[in-house]
């Protein structure tokens, strides 16, 4: 978790000692974050965005292979849209509703969530 500009440690300066010590997967807050790792980080270390992901963002995103959240249809729809445009598939995993009832999948709508991925 790289998130905070590393915990105020530098995502430049932590990323490249982390992969030394063998970790090649970060996960940042947002887009900005994700954009200064895509910088810092080796060809083979992955990235996972926890939060947002403006609309005019996400087809970047999904163009370096960054993976994100899905926590709504609107959401799953712009990934599709956007992976479309930028001719790759999004990496996407699914937020489910646990019970905070913040963010989420619902239960009720999975069929429906499912179908759409199956269908892209």
């Amino acid at each position: 978790m790289i998130k905070g500009n590393a915990y105020g440690h530098g995502i430049e300066e932590f990323i490249p000692l982390a992969e030394a010590a063998g970790v090649n997967h970060f996960a940042v807050y947002d887009a900005f974050e994700a954009f200064r790792a895509l910088k810092a980080k080796c060809r083979n270390s992955n990235l996972i965005i926890l939060g947002m992901v403006d609309a005019d963002q996400m087809e970047w995103v999904i163009a370096n292979d960054i993976a994100f959240y899905v926590f709504s249809i609107d959401r799953l729809e712009a990934a599709i849209t956007a992976a479309r445009k930028a001719k790759r598939k999004a990496i996407i995993h699914l937020e489910l509703e646990t019970g905070m009832h913040r963010t989420g999948l619902e239960e009720t709508i999975l069929p429906q969530v499912i179908a759409l991925i199956k269908k892209e």
